[in-house]
């Protein structure tokens, strides 16, 4: 992804997915019993601290100067794609915890 606009709007749509789904857990937290909900709680935690992150990134990434993105770029794209996975992994987590 080497254009800036586009990594801006991808990290946008992702950080509104996540947003989307936390806010779907959080739901189903609250008619979960306590023990459950408890347990949901640390997760939903876990991922508020990695859209925290992403949102950081994101605003990062606006704030750079054009002469300053083609250096930024590569370390922001590792840094999208650790955020991604560690957020996939986190839902799928919390998603068993809701099916299994």
């Amino acid at each position: 992804m080497t254009d800036r606009k586009q990594f801006i709007e991808s990290m946008k749509a992702q950080l509104d997915n996540i947003d989307e789904k936390i806010s779907t857990y959080e739901k189903k937290m609250a008619e979960a019993n306590e023990r459950a909900a408890s347990e949901y709680a640390d997760r939903l935690d876990e991922l508020r601290n990695i859209r925290a992150d992403a949102a950081e990134s994101l605003t990062e990434a606006r704030d750079k100067a054009d002469s300053e993105w083609a250096e930024f770029r590569d370390n922001a794209e590792r840094r999208w794609n650790k955020i991604t996975e560690a957020s996939s992994d986190a839902f799928a987590r919390l998603r068993e915890g809701f099916t299994g």
